[in-house]
């Protein structure tokens, strides 16, 4: 089915409702293929068919020539789950580990929280290491470490368990550090800082590996490494300040997020886009990111407070907006198993 989207997408003609009928056909047998009731193929009808979205187009097909089937008559499920924590104070930025189980958010006091994704009880922190302002925080792939990136210039790598600190800050930028990205294998770490340059260091020592790598005219607001760990993307300028950049899992395609509201979806190969500029949002889109699976991208806003999950195949929205904040949303990223999402403000 995905490769039947990417070719209706390619045949560059009018087909908005194939295209939607195909990503709601999708999205319906995965979530089947993921639940229990997968065993029991008559379940399909059961319970699969009146639990699926009202507005999804499998639904309003089939549901016509399914006889008694079971009504649903709360309209929840048709309805984000949201669930919100209040730490009472202003999170610059917010990740989630591997296994999905902790959310790891950056504060502008300094310190990092750290909180059980299902329940939001605090589990660790808060860790700081001054009051200087945290922009950026990410979380090594096995779980143990944190990186944080710091108005003051410097990078801190922690123990996640004990909030000790691993190593002495890195320094070797001269400005904020806005961005910070672990390997796949979490061997190194990438930053990005508003004096236009990223850098390539050895966690455990904090040597520099590389760089100061040039090129940017602005500030690295985002770095990523390819999934394996080959190719390193950065963002700055594209028509207006480049938020947020994320590989697909496969490392194919790159997704944008810009100050000038669009996100570009872009072929890691030739550089070229593969789709046109999408505006799914009226503000600057600061934050975006891949589900696990490639199949979705989260993406969130500025001005508008809000969350949108879009197809990543056909650019279509399947989910929001998604609303509950009350300030522009910084960063956002889906479980390991792609079936919640967090956002931070």
């Amino acid at each position: 089915m995905s490769q039947t989207q990417t070719w209706l997408r390619q045949m560059d003609s009018d087909q908005d409702d194939i295209q939607k009928q195909m990503s709601d056909a999708r999205n319906f047998i995965t979530w089947f293929a993921a639940n229990p009731c997968s065993k029991n193929t008559p379940h399909i009808y059961i319970s699969a068919l009146p639990l699926c979205a009202k507005s999804s187009w499998i639904r309003q097909h089939y549901g016509r020539y399914t006889p008694r089937l079971a009504k649903v008559t709360s309209n929840q499920l048709d309805e984000a789950v949201l669930a919100i924590w209040n730490t009472g104070i202003d999170i610059f930025s917010v990740t989630v580990s591997l296994e999905g189980d902790r959310i790891f958010s950056g504060h502008t006091d300094g310190s990092i929280h750290i909180y059980d994704s299902q329940t939001g009880a605090e589990v660790a922190g808060p860790i700081r290491a001054h009051t200087s302002r945290i922009l950026t925080v990410a979380v090594s792939p096995k779980g143990s470490h944190v990186a944080s990136g710091y108005e003051d210039q410097t990078i801190c790598i922690w123990d996640s368990y004990s909030g000790a600190a691993i190593s002495e800050p890195f320094r070797r930028h001269i400005d904020m550090v806005i961005s910070v990205a672990f390997s796949p294998d979490g061997s190194r770490i990438v930053s990005g800082s508003f004096d236009n340059t990223a850098i390539v260091w050895d966690t455990a020592s904090g040597a520099i590996l590389l760089g100061p790598l040039k090129g940017h005219t602005d500030g690295v607001v985002l770095t990523r490494f390819s999934p394996d760990g080959r190719l390193i993307a950065s963002g700055s300028g594209q028509q207006g300040m480049v938020w947020s950049v994320a590989f697909s899992p496969d490392g194919t395609h790159l997704a944008s997020g810009s100050h000038d509201r669009s996100i570009r979806i872009w072929d890691v190969k030739s550089g070229t886009t593969v789709m046109l500029p999408l505006e799914h949002h009226t503000d600057a889109v600061l934050p975006v990111s891949y589900s696990p699976d490639g199949a979705h991208i989260i993406l969130g806003s500025t001005g508008g407070k809000s969350v949108i999950i879009l197809d990543a195949l056909s650019g279509a929205a399947v989910a929001g907006p998604l609303r509950g904040h009350t300030r522009g949303i910084r960063a956002v990223q889906f479980t390991s198993d792609g079936t919640r999402a967090v956002s931070g403000t």
